[in-house]
């Protein structure tokens, strides 16, 4: 079936670029795609027609698409891609998807997003800074300081709005290319507070004040460990008997026990996915002896 591309004025600023494939074998219906190109200049107006042309003729051309930004990323969440990712990964991508993207962007068509609109979209997370940025103080409360957010936020935000839109290219081909691709993020300078920043850690003193009222609760040795192997409570949480060798004095560290509101409680690789052995002290094995005989 022949197709025929042409042009048409609309405005004084605007052109109508006409993609007849013809009469639809199925439909029976004239089987028309409409494409709009902002330009004074039909010089311009005739390049655009005749790359549609050419793409058509290579077999490239990707049809207009009306759906949105924000209804694309509900249909991605759908995708074998998003559900063989870790659970934490798509909860933190769904909080992207909910709190930012699609309030501020999602409006916008898939096709129509543009390299420069991401860049303010980048901006503008670190102009805002924290949500509650946004929230208006209590009547009869002063207004709170401002809140600065790191830059892990917006390489996060960018890292989801790169796989979707790859997606959208290389598996639906809706896209001819991803504008997220090589973009260069903004990067927040919070001012530094050695109040606030400086990173703390326990003292002799309060270690042993920790562990003293520990003592009462179920959670004493399980502290314990924590504050001499420096494992992540997840990996704690997710520990085995066989990973805790006491004829060898080590702890093999090679899962987690995670939580997400989507799939409750589940056992994970590491948060780098990546085995550890550690050095277990006496104190080390004497506090695991010590949940032994409480399990019994």
């Amino acid at each position: 079936m022949a197709i025929n591309v042409r042009l048409e004025k609309r405005t004084k600023s605007s052109w109508l670029i006409i993609i007849d494939k013809g009469i639809d074998p199925v439909t029976k219906k004239r089987d028309r795609e409409h494409r709009s190109i902002k330009t004074d200049d039909p010089e311009v107006a005739e390049a655009e027609r005749l790359k549609i042309e050419l793409d058509l003729l290579k077999g490239t051309y990707k049809p207009t698409s009306k759906v949105t930004l924000s209804e694309y990323i509900d249909r991605w969440f759908l995708t074998s891609a998003a559900k063989g990712l870790a659970s934490k990964t798509i909860e933190r991508y769904k909080q992207c998807a909910d709190l930012r993207i699609k309030p501020w962007i999602g409006h916008i068509r898939l096709r129509d997003l543009k390299r420069t609109e991401l860049q303010a979209f980048y901006d503008q997370i670190i102009e805002v800074g924290h949500l509650d940025n946004l929230k208006p103080p209590d009547e009869g409360e002063e207004p709170k300081e401002k809140r600065a957010i790191g830059n892990d936020t917006v390489a996060h935000h960018h890292r989801f709005i790169r796989r979707v839109l790859n997606h959208a290219v290389f598996e639906d081909e809706i896209l001819e290319r991803n504008v997220a691709a090589r973009i260069k993020l903004p990067e927040a300078k919070p001012e530094f507070d050695p109040d606030e920043d400086t990173i703390k850690v326990f003292t002799s003193e309060e270690i042993a004040t920790l562990e003293e009222k520990a003592i009462a609760t179920p959670y004493a040795q399980l502290i314990a460990v924590a504050l001499r192997t420096g494992m992540r409570r997840e990996e704690l949480l997710g520990l085995r008997w066989d990973a805790v060798n006491f004829k060898d004095k080590t702890i093999l560290v090679k899962q987690a026990l995670i939580y997400t509101k989507e799939k409750g409680y589940e056992i994970k690789p590491t948060k780098n996915k990546k085995r550890r052995l550690i050095e277990a002290t006496d104190e080390i094995l004497n506090a695991f002896r010590a949940i032994v005989n409480i399990s019994r």
